[in-house]
């Protein structure tokens, strides 16, 4: 879990302050070309969040599934492969006269199901090989990044849009105000940007790909002057707007469980759903997404 959130000083020594622990999980998948960006999945811990009352879920630009620790499982991945992915790709195909066949490449994960469980016709799913996934997974290379960059920038420019304090601004942002944010910065990354990532994995295409104009996301130097004009936030320094970027980079992409999780893995009987608590499930997407 992310240990840092954007937090004024004032607010981390104020009595009764607490430290979030918690979090939500994103899948963030695109063809090689960068023309076809699958709808995000966000995993939370609430079925239903608070904010999505008198709302169709199934209208919201994700697609939002729920764990009781946020956290992608091989269940969840499953089922996102063969009703998300592959309905997706075959429209997709199917629009440009193409026969319904691709590869999904997916990193060596314990939390993704079994290569055998994710086939349907000529559509399946390939891992790479564990020890290099980090150093050629396309959306490693840049492709995440640059979302996160256009989603912070989001994020403070609302907070700063508020004219209150960061604590009082962060209690008023709930869940489908987040979503929309990490939606909108996922349109935001170019298809340069994305064919460029593919590079290590489709050489041919490098030269191709050389002049066209790539992703030029906020840099940390205008993060820094929004959160400066943050209230509570003028004295935030560049080390901790490096340490807020950077902070997803420094946890796992995947939950490695204990021996009650993998109880509860076993027998899903075991599993108590908690009752929802939107405030609970989003906070650390709010102050360190």
């Amino acid at each position: 879990m992310p240990s840092k959130s954007l937090t004024s000083k004032e607010e981390a020594s104020a009595p009764g302050y607490k430290k979030s622990k918690d979090r939500v999980s994103l899948l963030v998948c695109v063809n090689a070309s960068g023309t076809d960006k699958l709808p995000l999945l966000l995993i939370g811990k609430s079925k239903k969040p608070r904010s999505f009352k008198n709302i169709i879920v199934n209208s919201l630009p994700v697609k939002y599934r729920n764990q009781k620790s946020a956290w992608m499982n091989s269940e969840i991945f499953e089922k996102w492969f063969h009703d998300g992915f592959v309905p997706h790709v075959k429209q997709h195909l199917a629009h440009l006269n193409l026969p319904p066949k691709a590869v999904l490449l997916i990193g060596n994960a314990p939390c993704h199901a079994e290569e055998k469980m994710l086939t349907s016709g000529e559509i399946r799913a390939i891992f790479l090989p564990s020890n290099v996934t980090s150093l050629i997974q396309p959306m490693d290379q840049r492709v995440i990044e640059a979302m996160k960059r256009h989603y912070k920038k989001k994020l403070i420019t609302h907070i700063l849009k508020c004219e209150e304090n960061l604590n009082g601004a962060l209690k008023k942002i709930n869940v489908k105000d987040i979503i929309y944010m990490v939606a909108q910065a996922w349109q935001l990354v170019k298809a340069a940007t994305i064919r460029k990532s593919f590079h290590k994995i489709i050489v041919q295409k490098r030269r191709e790909d050389e002049s066209q104009q790539t992703e030029n996301p906020p840099t940390d130097g205008e993060l820094f002057e929004i959160i400066n004009g943050i209230e509570g936030c003028e004295e935030v320094l560049d080390e901790d707007i490096f340490n807020w970027l950077e902070i997803e980079n420094q946890h796992p992409s995947f939950q490695i469980l204990n021996d009650e999780e993998v109880i509860q893995a076993v027998d899903p009987s075991s599993d108590i759903n908690d009752a929802d608590n939107e405030d609970q499930d989003f906070e650390d997407l709010r102050g360190c997404p």
